[in-house]
C-alpha cells in the first residue's frame, strides 16, 4: 500500500488498505485518519462502515481510560458515542451497566444488565457481569440460574465454580449463626475446594479450625496460599489477621 500510496496518494484503496494494516496494528488513531481520507476521496461512497468501526473502537478505548481515572462523566459521553456508532453491539452498554455499579446505583446496574440479557441473551460477558453483580448482593441462587444451559467451558469462563463456592459459603454462615460449627466447617471445606485460591475463605475456615483446637491445620490453610501467593496483598492481609487471631507474629 505504501508504494500505491507513493504514485496515487489520494487512492481510496491504498489508503482504506493501509488503514485496514493499521487496525490489525492496533495503531486505531492513524487507522481513523487513513479511513477517513479514503472515505473522502471515494466521494463518501467507500471505507465508510470502517471509518465508523475504528471510531466506535476509539470511544470504547477512551471511555475504559477515563473510567480507569475516575472521570465517569468523560467515561459516559464516551461510551454513549459508541453505542450510536454501533447499537447491534453490547460492548457499550455493558460498559454503561458498569458504571452504574461503580456509582453505587447497584439496583439500576441490575436492571440494565438484565434488559442487555434480554437483548443478547448470547453474550457470556453480560452473562458474567449479571452474575457477578448478583453474587455481591448475594442472590446466588439467582446467579447460578443464569448458568443454566451453557457448556462445562463457558460456565468455566464464567466463574460457575465461585458461584457453588459461595453458595456453600452462605450456608456455612447461617449453620454458625444456628451454633453448628461442625456443619459450617464441612460447607466451608466443599466451598474450599472450589475455590481454594480466595484467602478470605480460607481465613474464615482457619478460624473455626482454631476454635475447634485444630491449630495445626489452622495455620497449613493460611501458610499454603502464603507460599503460593507471597506478594498478593489479600492473602497478605488475611495472613496477618490470623497471625493476631492466634497470637503467633512468627507466622
Amino acid at each position: 500500500f505504501g508504494g500505491l500510496l507513493a504514485s496515487s496518494p489520494n487512492s481510496p484503496d491504498a489508503l482504506g488498505g493501509l488503514g485496514l494494516v493499521r487496525m490489525r496494528q492496533e495503531r486505531l488513531t492513524d487507522a481513523e485518519k487513513l479511513f477517513a481520507d479514503a472515505n473522502k476521496h471515494s466521494g463518501g461512497k467507500a471505507w465508510g462502515q470502517a471509518l465508523a468501526s475504528v471510531r466506535f473502537w476509539l470511544a470504547l478505548d477512551a471511555g475504559d481510560k477515563a473510567r480507569a481515572a475516575g472521570d465517569r462523566v468523560s467515561a459516559r459521553r464516551h461510551y454513549e458515542a459508541a453505542a450510536k456508532l454501533d447499537d447491534r453491539h453490547e460492548r457499550p452498554l455493558y460498559s454503561l451497566a458498569n458504571l452504574l455499579t461503580d456509582e453505587g446505583r447497584v439496583a439500576d446496574s441490575e436492571a440494565a444488565y438484565k434488559q442487555l440479557l434480554n437483548t443478547f441473551p448470547d453474550s457470556l460477558e453480560v452473562r458474567q457481569g449479571l452474575s457477578q453483580l448478583l453474587l455481591s448482593q448475594n442472590k446466588v441462587e439467582e446467579a447460578l440460574a443464569l448458568a443454566n444451559g451453557l457448556s462445562d467451558e463457558d460456565k468455566e469462563a464464567m466463574g460457575y465454580g465461585q458461584l457453588l463456592s459461595r453458595q456453600f459459603q452462605l450456608k456455612a454462615t447461617a449453620l454458625l449463626s444456628a451454633g453448628d460449627t461442625f456443619g459450617a466447617m464441612q460447607n466451608l471445606e466443599e466451598a474450599l475446594l472450589l475455590d481454594s485460591s480466595n484467602p478470605w475463605l480460607r481465613l474464615q475456615l482457619a478460624r473455626l479450625y482454631q476454635g475447634a483446637g485444630a491449630v495445626r491445620e489452622a495455620n497449613g490453610l493460611m501458610q499454603g496460599l502464603l507460599q503460593a501467593y507471597p506478594d498478593s496483598p489479600d492473602v497478605l492481609h488475611a495472613s496477618a489477621l490470623m497471625s493476631a487471631d492466634a497470637k503467633d507474629w512468627a507466622m
